[in-house]
Order: C-alpha cells, then structure tokens, then sequence
C-alpha cells in the first residue's frame, strides 16, 4: 500500500500551485529527487520544509511572505556576519538565476564569499518579475558544497514548471 500523505492545510495551497512540480500534492511523500516535505515554520506566513532522501544532504524550503515587499524586506535581512574578518555585517548580493521553467528571470540571493553562511552553501530564490510567486522565497541549503554547486546541481534542475 502506497504512502499517501496528508493534505496541505489551506495556508499552503497557494505555494503548492505556485510550485505543483516542486512540492508533493500531499505532505509526507516522496517527491523529486526523494524529498519529502513537512509543514516548516520561519517568519513567513506559510513555509514547506523538505529534504532529500536521495544521500545529498540536501534541503530547501519554500517561504510564502504574502507580498512582494514583504519578500523584498526578508532578503533585505539576510545579511550574513563575516566571522573571519572585521566587516560585520554584509549584505547578501542578488544576481539573475534565469532557470528554463520560469516564464521570468528569477534572483538568486548569495551570501558574499567568507561570510559563515557561505560554508553551508545557503541561497535563497526569489521570484520578483514572476506573477503568482512573487511573494515566495526559495531557500536551498546543501552542507558541503558552494553556491555554484547550489546553482548547477540543484537550481538548474528543479522543476519549476507548472
């Protein structure tokens, strides 16, 4: 007998049509590339947590904020303390992540190069020029591994369609 999961409570709905190729139908099974996904919990309204059971110790999560600014605001926040310098504080750039899927060039938030977050491969998505998820963020987490290998490996290939 096949695992069927349990449905999504209504705060989820709206980021399991954004993301129907992305996130299961159902909380529970599996779905790409082996993640199983669970209702999370950030600052963001709703958030779906899923992790791959695919031997990446890979996760991400998708973050709905409600509203674009509100997406702007918590990617204004990300930044990220430079525990091997004396910077502080330093803002994480965004740069275009064009991915075949989208219908509108999505940005990729990246920590800058020797900021602590930068060991754990951290990126976020976001979707600002996109209708329908403009108020979700994407975030991936892969220990391990670079933002490039974030971009190449998991960005490139996550279903992004509709």
């Amino acid at each position: 007998m096949e695992f069927k999961g349990e449905k999504w409570p209504a705060s989820h709905q709206g980021m399991v049509a954004a993301f129907p190729q992305l996130l299961t139908e159902r909380r529970g099974p599996r779905g790409w590339k082996e993640s199983v996904c669970s209702q999370g919990s950030s600052s963001a309204a709703a958030t779906a947590t899923c992790y791959h059971h695919d031997g990446t110790d890979m996760s991400f999560s998708v973050m709905d904020y409600l509203t674009i600014e509100a997406v702007q605001r918590q990617l204004d926040e990300a930044y990220l303390y430079d525990y091997a310098g004396s910077r502080g504080k330093i803002p994480a750039p965004a740069k275009p992540a064009p991915h075949p899927m989208l219908p509108a060039e999505a940005l990729a938030t990246l920590p800058e190069e020797g900021a602590s977050a930068r060991i754990t491969g951290d990126v976020y998505f976001s979707f600002p020029n996109d209708p329908g998820r403009e108020r979700y963020i994407i975030s991936v987490k892969w220990r391990g591994h670079s933002q490039d290998e974030v971009l190449k490996y998991w960005w490139a290939e996550a279903p992004l369609g509709k």
